[in-house]
């Protein structure tokens, strides 16, 4: 995805084009993780980081029928 201009409003709440927000899945209500690294903010759904974390730690957690402690 190419670069899009955003908004910050009123409250500092950054606003996400729509396009953005279609391709992360986001909808109203969501939330998201956010975080600087180098001078610039990341934001991801927090669906994703769970999941992501879920990930790395099935191959501690797990058993022989693959559901584990982390599974959601």
């Amino acid at each position: 995805m190419n670069a899009q201009r955003g908004k910050l409003v009123s409250g500092g709440r950054l606003q996400l084009p729509a396009e953005m927000r279609r391709e992360l899945g986001l909808v109203d209500g969501d939330v998201v993780v956010m975080k600087i690294v180098d001078g610039v903010i990341e934001v991801r759904p927090l669906k994703d980081a769970i999941a992501r974390v879920q990930s790395r730690l099935r191959e501690f957690t797990g058993d022989e029928t693959g559901r584990t402690s982390v599974d959601g």
